[in-house]
């Protein structure tokens, strides 16, 4: 979240989360800039400073790892040609919207699929690359 009290104007610049526990600018406060970006400098330099700042976050971040997630923001992206918050996303997402179609009478795990399966893929894929390095470890010795 954005410091306390703090508000956002189109000059801010953005509160990437680092290491630790910090403040960082959530979803929200990422629409919200643009919205002041939109208002200052109209659409095209508002794109442009906008997903220059976005791009600028580490993988690892918060915002950059699970913003595209909610559906709220992935509208927010769309509505506003923003392109995508990555591949990952993209792949998780479009399982997680497909399975969740069929999955609502589940029960819980129907309910919570939108998370579980992003999160299961991200999971494998660890695994896959580990994997992947211990096999070319041992090819190597």
């Amino acid at each position: 979240m954005a410091a306390k009290d703090e508000i956002i104007v189109a000059q801010s610049t953005p509160n990437y989360d680092d290491f630790g526990i910090d403040d960082y600018w959530t979803c929200t406060d990422w629409t919200i800039w643009y919205t002041e970006l939109q208002s200052e400098y109209g659409k095209t330099e508002a794109r442009l400073i906008w997903r220059s700042a976005w791009e600028n976050q580490d993988i690892a971040e918060h915002n950059y790892m699970w913003c595209g997630f909610d559906t709220s923001f992935r509208s927010f992206l769309k509505k506003n040609k923003l392109g995508d918050t990555s591949w990952v996303h993209d792949v998780g997402v479009g399982l997680g919207d497909t399975v969740s179609g069929g999955a609502d009478g589940l029960g819980w795990i129907g309910r919570n699929v939108n998370w579980i399966l992003p999160i299961g893929v991200v999971m494998y894929g660890v695994f896959f690359v580990l994997k992947t390095v211990q096999a070319f470890k041992e090819v190597s010795k």
